[in-house]
């Protein structure tokens, strides 16, 4: 075209319209049409350059509509990928929280289980130091008890032996009966 040997170009150009059309490259059938408008322009058969700049202008807008498209369905696609990598992020931040507070859970129990098993223990072991505490005490107490109790049954036995004594002494209430009346004869 720009050698001005316009019959090769449209030759050139026609041949690569139709295999851009048999690979369907939009961009090339473009292309073509376009150069064959401004050669059929150049050489003064408007009616053809009417028809290729039409054929250019619905190619290009469909280009254009095309490239848009797949432009708004990768904007789409990435939308619903970024859409769906926030939820499957807040899930995962679910699933750590709820992770988190199994496991906290889990170490609150065992804390929780050995300082009750600590107070058990610690308890345990101060009832069996007051358990033998009491004992001896008790046994302290009963050693006590026994030492009165036989303190006691010495003071009674010494008290009975007293009043044996005591009673062997004094005189009978017959004698004293029979000495007032003789008395009392007198």
């Amino acid at each position: 075209k720009n050698l001005k040997s316009f019959d090769k170009a449209e030759k050139f150009c026609i041949k690569g319209l139709n295999l851009a059309k048999e690979i369907y490259d939009m961009g090339l059938i473009r292309d073509s049409q376009k150069a064959l408008s401004e050669i059929y322009t150049e050489t003064g058969n408007t009616n053809k350059a009417f028809e290729f700049y039409k054929y250019y202008i619905a190619t290009r807008d469909s280009f254009i509509n095309q490239e848009n498209t797949k432009k708004t369905t990768m904007l789409e696609m990435n939308y619903q990928f970024d859409k769906k990598q926030e939820v499957l992020k807040i899930e995962q931040e679910k699933k750590d929280a709820i992770q988190k507070v199994k496991l906290y859970s889990a170490i609150f129990g065992v804390v929780f289980s050995l300082i009750m098993m600590v107070l058990i223990f610690v308890g345990y072991k101060r009832k069996q130091k007051d358990n033998i505490l009491l004992n001896k005490q008790k046994e302290e107490l009963n050693e006590k008890n026994r030492i009165i109790e036989d303190k006691q049954n010495e003071i009674l036995a010494s008290i009975r032996y007293a009043k044996h004594i005591q009673i062997s002494l004094m005189p009978t209430e017959k004698y004293i009966e029979k000495s007032l009346s003789r008395l009392k004869n007198i």
